[in-house]
This record gives C-alpha cells, sequence and structure tokens, in this order.
C-alpha cells in the first residue's frame, strides 16, 4: 500500500475507538516520546477522513503539532469498519485476556445499542452513518471469542464487573488491575448487601460451629489482601459482641486463624464458654501467614453448663485438603455430628451441611 501525506486537521478519530483501552500512563509518555524524536514512522490507517487504526498516533500527532501524517486507506476486506478496528487492536496490540474480555463486553454493549440506529440500508446510502455504526447483526458467542481471543467465562466475569462497578471495568480494560481482583470485588460488594439483610439467628442451639470473618488490621492498607476476601470483615470488638445462640448446655467450636489466637480465648470468654481443648487442621497448601507460611488452622472446642459428648476417640489432628476461600472440610462437620449429639448450628457458613442449620451471608456460589 502506497501512503500518502495529509493535514492532521483533516482526520477524525472513529466513534467507536473508546472500545480499545487506551495505552497506560507511562506507556503512552515512551510513546509520545518516541514520536517527538522520529515523528510518524507507521501511516495511519483510515477510511475516508475516519481513523480506524492508530489512534495513539494520530493524538500524538495532535499534541506535537505534526501538520502532517502518513495515512493508507484501510484493507478491510469485506469487514466492517468497526470489526477491522478491532482485529487490528487484538492481533497488533499487546493486550491481556482481561483487557480483551472488557473489548468483547463493550463490543456487545454496542451491538445492544444497534436496535435505535438506521438500518444496514440507509447506512449504504449514507457513508458518513456506516462509518460510525456497526452492522446489524448481533454477534454469537463464538463470533465474539473468535474476535476477541478470549472465553466467554471471562466475558462473565468482566460484564458483572461492568455492571456493577464501571470504576474497575475501565482500569482492567487499561490494566491496570486484574479482572479476578476486580470480580472479587464486585462480589465482595454483593456479600456486604447480604450480610446487612442477615437477621440474628433464631432460638437456642446445643452445638454451635463458627468461623469469624477476621479482619487483619495490619494488611488493610494492602489492595491484594482486602480484595482477596469475599465477604464483610469484623474487628475483635465486633466478634465479642455476636449475638451467640447458645443453649444453657452447649458446646462450641471456634475456628481461629493461627493470628489471632490470644484474641480467641477471650472471645470464649466473652461469650460464657469454657476452653477444653484445640483442633488442628493440616492443610495440603501453604498459603500466607505472618513469619510462617499458614498451612494450619485450628478450632478451639469449649463448653457451656453440662454438656457431654457422646464419644472420647477422636483426633486432635484434621488432616484434610484446603478448599475454596475460608470453607472448611466436609469431615469436620461429619467429626461433629458423630460427637455432638442435639441441635445445631454452623454460623457463618460457607455452604449447607445435613445435620446443621446454616446462619450467615458468606455461602459460595455453587
Amino acid at each position: 500500500m502506497i501512503s500518502r501525506l495529509v493535514d492532521t486537521s483533516s482526520l477524525k478519530i472513529h466513534p467507536l475507538a473508546y472500545i480499545v483501552p487506551e495505552m497506560r500512563a507511562d506507556e503512552w509518555q515512551q510513546f509520545l516520546a518516541d514520536v517527538k524524536q522520529a515523528g510518524i514512522r507507521v501511516p495511519l490507517e483510515v477510511i475516508g477522513d475516519t481513523v480506524i487504526d492508530g489512534r495513539h498516533r494520530f493524538k500524538a500527532a495532535q499534541l506535537l503539532d505534526i501538520k502532517q501524517v502518513p495515512v493508507v486507506d484501510a484493507p478491510i476486506n469485506g469487514d466492517t469498519p468497526e470489526t477491522y478496528m478491532l482485529k487490528a487492536a487484538v492481533l497488533r496490540r499487546h493486550l491481556t485476556d482481561d483487557q480483551r474480555a472488557c473489548l468483547a463486553v463493550r463490543w456487545k454493549d454496542e451491538h445492544k445499542k444497534e436496535a435505535g440506529r438506521p438500518t444496514e440500508e440507509n447506512r449504504q446510502n449514507n457513508p458518513q452513518q456506516r462509518i460510525g455504526g456497526l452492522n446489524n447483526s448481533h454477534p454469537t458467542q463464538t463470533e465474539s471469542q473468535t474476535l476477541f481471543r478470549v472465553t466467554q467465562g471471562k466475558v462473565d466475569k468482566a460484564t458483572k464487573v461492568k455492571n456493577s462497578r464501571p470504576d474497575l471495568f475501565e482500569k482492567v480494560g487499561t490494566g491496570d488491575i486484574a479482572l479476578s481482583n476486580a470480580y472479587r470485588q464486585v462480589k465482595g460488594i454483593e456479600e456486604r448487601l447480604k450480610i446487612s439483610n442477615t437477621h440474628p439467628p433464631d432460638g437456642k442451639y446445643q452445638v454451635i460451629v463458627i468461623d469469624p470473618p477476621w479482619q487483619y488490621d495490619n494488611r488493610q492498607n494492602d489492595p491484594s489482601h482486602q480484595i482477596s476476601s469475599p465477604y464483610q470483615t469484623m474487628t475483635i470488638d465486633a466478634i465479642k459482641q455476636l449475638p451467640i445462640p447458645a443453649a444453657d448446655a452447649s458446646i462450641l467450636w471456634l475456628w481461629v486463624p493461627n493470628t489471632f489466637l490470644p484474641d480467641a480465648f477471650q472471645i470464649l470468654t466473652t461469650w460464657g464458654f469454657t476452653y477444653r481443648t484445640t483442633l488442628t487442621w493440616a492443610k495440603n497448601f501453604v498459603g500466607l501467614g505472618d513469619w510462617l507460611g499458614g498451612q494450619t488452622e485450628h478450632c478451639l472446642l469449649a463448653t457451656k453448663g453440662n454438656y457431654k459428648v457422646s464419644r472420647y476417640n477422636e483426633s486432635t489432628l484434621l488432616t484434610a485438603p484446603r478448599t475454596q476461600h475460608s470453607e472448611k472440610p466436609d469431615s469436620f462437620y461429619e467429626m461433629v455430628v458423630k460427637l455432638c449429639p442435639g441441635t445445631r448450628i454452623d454460623m457463618f457458613a460457607r455452604k449447607d451441611h445435613d445435620g446443621f442449620t446454616g446462619w450467615g451471608a458468606e455461602k459460595h456460589d455453587r
């Protein structure tokens, strides 16, 4: 293709160019410095006076007051201008899977808007409408995945983030944060709403399992920590004030991470329970921790009144694989059922278990 020079002032950016994420600030400054030194070396691709590939080159030329830029006619080869523009962006730019998922979401949204735009016949008769709009057909799931080279699962997550937190969606699109992190933040918002609508447990129970959402105060300013928790955390004082629905004779199983062991004993006293022994869960995964990598979690056994277990031959060591975030092993609940007769409640339950009333808003989606 033979390039030609045209006046920068005679060109404009395609109205749907916003679908493709902008360069990050550091990338843009490096790019701008390169253009200032060497000029526009790669021609912009245009249809008429509309730039459909080379938006950043065009913006750099405007900022640097470059009067003329090289252009070539875009070889769209049967594609719509918009499809060609997106294909060029996906192939040429080093976009992550997360960024391509955001592209797919914006593309789908533009197709939804298309219902109220002029028909394809009108566009053929009006080139300006044809340049500015999409074709009449809606993209299928397969077409979107092929065009943007991204899985439907990522597109679904990006859609949820865009609908709930457009600000996070924009950060994913620019590559500032990972889609998985943004998605966890959105899920956290939903969990906090569910918690606010959760009423205290009804009745009294003889067997209580509780896994409070402990708050790691020393890492509250660490974004990677904040977004890793899919539910709202509680301070030690707030945990002490929880309404524990304990019968006069009852047994309590209090799950506690290593960091909070000293606090846990105080909490038991506040709730009116007497500490008896500790169950330790040995996991098959070394996670984060203070001083040492965390591979264990503890469950303090405590009683109130004259509660008796039905057997005494269980070990203080529970060996089981780690599952979803904060979810406890099924084998733990099976053991509690065998040991502890009476009515049972699982507070801050992550999922339902036979023989327990589940309470809380922290259940994982199944």
